[in-house]
């Protein structure tokens, strides 16, 4: 089954593709010992709009912000990204699960995190971790 966040999904079996139909791969064949099977799941960064608000995932992952890693001060400040929409993937640092920079309309950068690896700070003033974030005009 494709998952429904993944748009272009294919199964290579031993250097065949097989490419999805109707919301499945179906790869119809003699199995045997020794055959490997590469699963492509494209994880671009996709941007979702509401109310004035817009929050970004790759794949299954909401990625937010975190003020423990940026500063509190500019959590609130709008946000216009480039187009076509640009990530830029870095090593994650503790348990983070993505870690990255997504390239804003003014030349700089947003970082942004897997939600689950946000610093959640509950008793902080550096407890705010937007996933819905302002857009700028």
């Amino acid at each position: 089954r494709v998952p429904a966040w993944c748009d272009a999904m294919s199964v290579i079996v031993n250097g065949t593709q097989f490419s999805a139909e109707s919301g499945y791969v179906k790869v119809k064949r003699r199995w045997e010992n020794g055959d490997k099977i590469d699963v492509l799941l494209p994880m671009p960064v996709k941007m979702h709009e509401l109310g004035g608000k817009i929050a970004f995932t790759r794949g299954p992952i909401t990625l937010a912000r975190d003020s423990a890693k940026e500063g509190a001060d500019t959590m609130s400040a709008p946000i216009k990204p480039a187009f076509p929409l640009s990530f830029r993937a870095c090593d994650p640092i503790g348990d983070e699960m993505v870690r990255g920079y997504l390239a804003l309309e003014d030349g700089s950068e947003l970082l942004l995190t897997d939600y689950a690896s946000c610093g959640k700070k509950w008793n902080s003033k550096l407890a705010n971790i937007p996933c819905w974030m302002n857009k700028a005009e």
